[in-house]
């Protein structure tokens, strides 16, 4: 009789254990879904932002050889 209730038991927490991990990985997976959405938009942004530069300096028409 002991050795069924240890195990019910034991079978209830690891269900509990199980349960908890589970919100626990949902919710870090939600996280770093954020995380990746916040620095796509970011890259996005950056690509947008750059211009193509002119060059500061003198030019000649002569080619250098």
């Amino acid at each position: 009789m002991r050795a069924f209730v240890t195990l019910r038991q034991y079978a209830l927490g690891y269900a509990e254990l199980n349960k908890k991990l589970e919100d626990f990985m949902i919710a870090t997976n939600m996280q770093f879904s954020e995380i990746y959405q916040a620095l796509t938009e970011l890259a996005a942004q950056k690509q947008i932002e750059e211009k193509p530069r002119r060059r500061i300096g003198f030019r000649t028409s002569l080619s250098v050889q």
